[in-house]
């Protein structure tokens, strides 16, 4: 049940976020506008942008502008969007994009992997696009592709690429306070000041949330909640019929002790009683070792994203304490499951760890394996094997030589 609520709000939360990080939480449009073409334009001194910036809860405002091309691919043409930002926008802030860029220049474009592909371009490769305005000859841009994204996002992957948002202006023939739209992001969008904001902008002028322009996406993605609730009501179902008849198959099993007790002078209270306890003694433990295991492996998930993530700034290798972190839960998790499963097969109720004079050293070898366990996650993140590439020894020793030399 933790498990299948996590999954199900989870993949919730990242569709939103990764619609929020490409488009911002909300954005200030011109009515006449459609989503990828901004044939009208805003004056950026109509808006107190300022003003805007100086909300608590905004995170980022960027102007763009979005624009339709052509681009020849082969022996035809495939259509696509120009979408103008500048060096501040926000996807510049986040892990969207695969390599280390800053700002895109005049003349360069930023392309998603999947279109890449699709018109076979590399890095440092020429798209060439065509602009069409009022019927006039095509205006032909060559721009050079300095870099690659990938969003997630199908519908934005597959036409959408990103370029300086002065070289929109330049095609459309449009001044430097002129911008198709404001895309805001906010450190929360359910914390919106909406009444403020309104009070910055314009009545002429459109406030769009993303569930307003995704419509469509946003209400498939609310169908996670039934698909939620759905599963917990039939796992609460299925335990309680489970619950009910191990209660019956453990009356039925012991027919001739209620016999017995009945014998003895035990009334129907008391035998109820003794049953309804054994009953709630199963049941209190198999909601225990449940949920238990079903947190371990929540936690696990949770150091896993943890240690990638010490992976994706900077350096492509991961901290060696979350590696290590991340295979001993494994291990825990694996070693709780077989201890539970040993003691269902043999029918006993065995302590996890029996804590005794007998068991010290088996319990002492349980510690040495853990040890190396964790040396061994140490070895893979430091990447060690660049060093010493033999086994068992190292070099000509089991203890190198230059370990004091080493920093």
């Amino acid at each position: 049940m933790i498990i299948a609520i996590s999954t199900g709000f989870g993949i919730q939360n990242e569709i939103k976020s990764k619609f929020s990080n490409v488009f911002g939480d909300l954005s200030i449009d011109r009515y006449d506008n459609d989503l990828y073409n901004s044939e009208n334009y805003i004056e950026s001194d109509a808006i107190k942008v300022n003003s805007i910036k100086s909300m608590e809860n905004l995170k980022s405002i960027d102007p763009v502008i979005y624009s339709p091309v052509i681009s020849p691919n082969n022996n035809s043409f495939d259509d696509i969007i120009l979408k103008g930002i500048n060096e501040d926008n926000y996807i510049f802030k986040t892990k969207l994009l695969s390599n280390k860029i800053n700002n895109i220049g005049l003349n360069e474009v930023i392309i998603s992997k999947k279109l890449s592909k699709k018109l076979e371009l590399q890095l440092k490769d020429n798209l060439m696009v065509f602009y069409y305005q009022n019927q006039s000859l095509p205006k032909i841009r060559n721009l050079k592709v300095i870099g690659f994204y990938e969003t997630g996002i199908s519908e934005f992957d597959s036409k959408v690429v990103l370029t300086n948002i002065n070289q929109l202006r330049s095609l459309k023939n449009i001044n430097n306070n002129q911008i198709g739209s404001y895309e805001l992001h906010f450190y929360d969008y359910k914390k919106i000041d909406l009444e403020n904001l309104e009070k910055y902008v314009p009545p002429n002028y459109a406030l769009n949330f993303n569930n307003e322009k995704f419509s469509e996406i946003y209400n498939w993605v609310s169908l996670f909640d039934l698909n939620v609730y759905l599963i917990i009501v039939l796992m609460i179902v299925i335990g309680a019929i489970n619950m009910i008849t191990a209660l019956l198959v453990t009356i039925l099993e012991k027919t001739s002790l209620i016999g017995f007790l009945k014998i003895i002078g035990s009334n129907n209270n008391s035998i109820e009683r003794i049953f309804l306890n054994n009953g709630l003694n199963l049941i209190f433990k198999g909601l225990v070792w449940g949920n238990l295991i079903s947190i371990l492996i929540i936690f696990q998930g949770v150091i896993g994203w943890y240690m990638v993530k010490s992976g994706l700034i900077n350096d492509i290798t991961v901290s060696h304490y979350r590696l290590s972190a991340h295979l001993i839960t494994a291990f825990l998790i694996i070693s709780t499951i077989f201890w539970l499963i040993k003691n269902f097969i043999t029918k006993n109720d065995k302590f996890f760890f029996n804590f005794s004079k007998y068991n010290l050293p088996f319990l002492v070898l349980i510690f040495l394996i853990f040890i190396q366990i964790i040396i061994g996650a140490f070895v893979s993140g430091l990447d060690a094997g660049n060093i010493y590439q033999t086994w068992p020894k190292m070099g000509d020793s089991f203890f190198p030589d230059d370990i004091l030399y080493l920093n």
